[in-house]
């Protein structure tokens, strides 16, 4: 069984840029774990309801109030929208935060994003790897073949099936 030293032989450049992205990786979900818009993934859910600008919505029986900045002040239609309120303070309105179908995936993209270039690299340079090697055992048995064997065992061997078998005397039984 090939050590592991031995699969990736000759992919330095493609496993250093690799760990690099994934160094960023861990970086990014740091930096994702400190945002406002991280409610959106480990916080409560809600539903609440946007009227002229401002979101409505009731957590234990208490009724909050936010600016939903996404909705003009003159939109009079009642729009049914969803709340994340931060799971150390679900009752801080200044915590809570609307749910943005952009902002979801963008945080999805840049969290993910960097293991996903960095799986990228590491194929490239398996599949390179690979390539190379199979050109050069292409080249070697393109340069190797047709040398075949010395010229005085091809000699002795042509001998030794020209000469005659050797003759059975059924008479010595």
């Amino acid at each position: 069984m090939p050590r592991i030293s031995e699969w990736f032989d000759g992919m330095k450049p493609f496993v250093i840029c690799a760990a690099v992205l994934v160094l960023f990786g861990f970086f990014a979900f740091l930096l994702e774990l400190q945002s406002a818009s991280f409610v959106q993934w480990d916080g409560i859910k809600v539903h609440g309801d946007t009227y002229g600008g401002v979101t409505t919505y009731h957590y234990k029986g208490q009724s909050y109030s936010i600016d939903n900045t996404k909705v003009s002040a003159s939109d009079l239609r009642h729009i049914p929208t969803t709340v994340w309120l931060s799971r150390s303070d679900p009752t801080d309105p200044e915590q809570a935060f609307i749910e943005s179908a952009w902002d979801r995936w963008t945080d999805f993209v840049f969290l993910t994003g960097w293991f996903f270039v960095a799986f990228l690299f590491l194929a490239f340079g398996f599949i390179r790897m690979m390539l190379r090697r199979r050109r050069r055992e292409v080249t070697m048995l393109q340069e190797q073949f047709g040398t075949g064997l010395d010229p005085e065992v091809i000699e002795r061997i042509l001998a030794e099936r020209r000469r005659p078998p050797p003759a059975i005397d059924i008479d010595d039984g």
